[in-house]
Order: C-alpha cells, then sequence, then structure tokens
C-alpha cells in the first residue's frame, strides 16, 4: 500500500531530477530510477530526513526559492546554459 510519505518522496525525487535538467526519461523509467534507488534504505532515510526538514521549514513559513530563479542563479554560476 502507498503511504503518504512514499508519494512525498517519489514527488521529491522527480522534483529533483526535473530541476537538475535532466529530462530525457518517461514517467515509468523515472519511477524505476527512484524505486531502485529507494531500495537502498541509508540513501533512502537521508532523502526522507532532507524532506522532512524542508516541510518544518514550510511549516515554519520559509517560502523558499522559485526553482526558475535558483536553476538560473546557477546557470550564471556555471557559465552554461542548459
Amino acid at each position: 500500500m502507498t503511504t503518504q510519505e512514499e508519494l512525498e518522496y517519489f514527488y521529491y525525487y522527480a522534483s529533483q531530477k526535473l530541476s537538475s535538467g535532466d529530462r530525457e526519461f518517461s514517467l515509468r523509467e523515472l519511477f524505476n530510477q527512484w524505486q531502485a534507488r529507494s531500495s537502498d534504505s541509508a540513501i533512502h532515510q537521508t532523502d526522507l530526513a532532507a524532506i522532512r526538514a524542508s516541510l518544518e521549514d514550510l511549516n515554519q513559513g520559509e517560502s523558499g526559492q522559485d526553482a526558475d530563479v535558483v536553476i538560473n542563479k546557477l546557470r550564471q554560476q556555471f557559465n552554461t546554459t542548459s
């Protein structure tokens, strides 16, 4: 049975892949990558801790930055367009 935590973890993983510019995959391939990665419990626990910390930041009023703004800053910093 799928839990809310699993859905949040997959959403976080998918968002990170997309924001990194890695868009050469289907939804099924993305799911398979996530599933293979999430089978490593040490990585899974580290990622879950990061998600929980981010959610706590949101609950405390931290709004973060828009992903497009961050990506553009990184592109400028590393002098890249893709």
